[in-house]
């Protein structure tokens, strides 16, 4: 016969590996692909803190390149303070971690919402507007 402090600590092992798989399968497996965007979304003011925070420091590259390490250095701290690879699953992890990298900015979600002829950014059809030339044919 088993001592009861045994079969307790069996049974409440087992409820917490039930509860796990249920957490997991039941609540993380339905949240929305858009879920990271979202939390980053309502922690914008401080990623933004973080990016200025890191985009102030000297620098010798140009300032597209430092947009970008600054950016990428701010994903990594703020995701190091709040842990979300506890909570989120690795591809939705992952997503957040490029979401904050890319700087923010929303990008279409479907092939259906996306012109292929059309760039993504306002910044993107200036420089497709350069590369133009007097004829209206692309310089490349």
């Amino acid at each position: 016969v088993a001592p009861p402090l045994a079969v307790a600590a069996l049974g409440t092992g087992a409820g917490a590996f039930a509860g796990t798989l249920a957490v997991r399968y039941k609540y993380l497996y339905a949240l929305p692909e858009h879920a990271p965007a979202l939390v980053c979304e309502a922690y914008r003011t401080e990623l933004e803190a973080l990016y200025d925070q890191y985009f102030a420091a000297p620098r010798t590259q140009s300032a597209i390149a430092n947009a970008r390490e600054a950016w990428a250095y701010a994903a990594r701290a703020f995701l190091h303070k709040y842990r979300f690879d506890l909570l989120f699953d690795l591809p939705r992890y992952n997503s957040m971690f490029q979401y904050i990298q890319s700087g923010m900015r929303d990008l279409p979600k479907l092939p259906s919402e996306l012109e292929l002829t059309a760039p993504l950014f306002e910044e993107d059809a200036a420089a497709a507007a350069d590369d133009v030339g007097a004829d209206g044919d692309a310089i490349y």
